[in-house]
């Protein structure tokens, strides 16, 4: 009798639990959960390799397409991707990402294919701790994914964005140092790339401004690009860059059928970036 009683007390306190935090229950579950579900959405595949969640991310391969874009932002890095190749009878296990905060927030990493060749992505990263101010590290596995392709790819062939807030025609990112060693590549002189893909050809000009609250100042004014093909690059040295502080590099584009464009992209710049690597 004082066992059953005993069982009674412990079903009700355990559904009053349920009923008043069901977080707590269903928290950890649940975003496991969510994160499978939003890799699903991207693969109709159950290859090895289709676009899943693995371990902390979702990754591989996807099959269901999206519309063709004015202008898409699908690389930004500070330096070139460093490839060393894969050694002799051997693999390179891991692929690294460093990038800089200003100040501890929340990000979205996506790492895809410049030219669709597999049509790999890799993205919806869940980090072990929260982003923090100065620098941060995240680095994935290639076994799982990338090494098991039919064709294989480098990081040359990968562009990333770490983008802290996006909205149509403009996005809020932190350029991303993009490498396949354990060690940051040693380099003296940086600069920005930003890749962006467009609809068809098109005629590119572009402007870089640094901004705050109060002032908006011009670094470079109505720069050319010409025509420009699907893929194109604006590279930016940071000797351009003399001050620390936000910046703003705004594209403007026309189709040959007339129609025109813009895209708006922020970030922060460290004017003393190389030496706090």
């Amino acid at each position: 009798m004082v066992k059953l009683v005993l069982s009674i007390i412990v079903v009700v306190t355990m559904a009053t639990i349920f009923f008043i935090f069901p977080d707590f229950f269903g928290s950890a579950s649940n975003e496991s959960n969510l994160a499978t579900q939003h890799c699903e959405e991207k693969s109709s595949s159950n290859s090895e390799l289709a676009y899943q969640y693995r371990e902390d991310r979702c990754e591989g391969i996807i099959d269901v397409k999206t519309g063709n874009p004015v202008i898409t932002l699908i690389s930004a890095t500070l330096g070139n991707p460093q490839a060393t190749g894969y050694p002799q009878g051997g693999k390179l296990p891991f692929f690294h990402l460093k990038f800089f905060l200003e100040k501890s927030s929340k990000i979205n990493i996506e790492v895809r294919e410049l030219t669709s060749k597999n049509d790999y992505i890799m993205d919806n990263v869940k980090p072990r701790h929260v982003w923090g101010q100065g620098w941060n590290d995240y680095q994935w596995k290639t076994e799982e994914v990338l090494e098991k392709l039919d064709t294989s790819l480098t990081i040359n062939d990968l562009g990333v964005v770490a983008s802290l807030e996006k909205t149509r025609g403009k996005e809020w990112i932190t350029p991303v140092i993009f490498f396949d060693k354990n060690k940051v590549p040693l380099v003296k002189k940086f600069t920005y790339y930003f890749t962006f893909r467009l609809g068809s050809r098109a005629k590119i000009d572009y402007d870089l401004f640094l901004f705050d609250e109060q002032i908006k100042k011009t670094i470079l004014e109505n720069k050319p690009l010409h025509e420009q093909d699907e893929l194109f690059v604006i590279d930016l040295s940071t000797s351009l860059l003399k001050e620390s502080g936000f910046f703003e590099l705004t594209i403007r584009g026309k189709y040959a059928h007339g129609q025109s464009f813009s895209q708006i992209v922020r970030f922060y710049h460290n004017k003393n970036i190389v030496n706090n690597i």
